[in-house]
């Protein structure tokens, strides 16, 4: 089960893509501004919220799965197969981004 799809790209940014799926969150990360490129990431979200213990390389076979689903749903949404995920802030979020200067209203 899907829980979660995102995707974040912007010019001198991130660009990466991630997907939660039960206790796993898996980020796929192509270049950041830490200069990472081309990296995977895999979280065990009930043992390490914070992200803090990366364990793709103890578990491939997972990371594989992951990255499968993550690859043909993104495949999938560019080719317009399925609606884009929805974007659901919640009202905290919001006055939280209008206080950064991100949201004018």
């Amino acid at each position: 089960i899907v829980q979660l799809l995102h995707a974040t790209s912007g010019k001198n940014r991130c660009i990466a893509r991630a997907i939660v799926e039960r206790q796993y969150k898996l980020i796929v990360i192509d270049s950041n501004y830490e200069g990472v490129e081309n990296e995977v990431r895999l979280y065990d979200m009930e043992n390490d919220a914070k992200e803090e213990f990366g364990i793709a390389p103890s578990f491939p076979s997972i990371v594989a799965r992951l990255r499968d689903h993550l690859d043909r749903r993104f495949e999938r949404l560019a080719r317009g197969d399925v609606p884009e995920p929805e974007n659901v802030l919640d009202q905290m979020d919001i006055d939280q981004l209008r206080a950064l200067g991100y949201i004018d209203e």
